[in-house]
């Protein structure tokens, strides 16, 4: 959080430690359950979208960051891979994956009440 203020003038100095900081969190996961059982628990049906959401965000962060260097794209990456983070650990919580879901769903209806789609 230490280099968060560079956001705003180089937000790709913010992206590279805070993916690599992510990538610890995600492996910690990995220390607590074991690595074998982990990686399985991956790829289960219930969890593929969240870690595939989480992997895609971050190789595009960092890609964004690192080869194209915008503004434009280096920061709405960094808040979405945020969010997608959030997601991810909430959804390890016991009952958190239906609650993002219920969560999801209650947004998406009001959502589309509001615009009127």
């Amino acid at each position: 959080m230490i280099h968060l203020p560079l956001l705003v003038l180089r937000p790709s100095k913010f992206a590279i430690p805070y993916s690599i900081a992510t990538l610890l969190i995600f492996t910690s996961f990995g220390f607590l359950h074991g690595f074998y059982s982990y990686s399985r628990h991956l790829i289960s049906p219930e969890r593929w979208p969240f870690s595939a959401a989480f992997f895609g965000t971050t190789l595009m962060l960092l890609y964004g960051a690192i080869a194209i260097r915008l503004f434009a794209i280096t920061v709405p990456l960094i808040l979405l891979q945020a969010v997608v983070m959030l997601l991810y650990v909430i959804s390890y919580l016991p009952g958190g994956a239906s609650g993002v879901g219920m969560v999801g769903s209650y947004l998406a209806g009001t959502f589309r009440s509001s615009t009127g789609l």
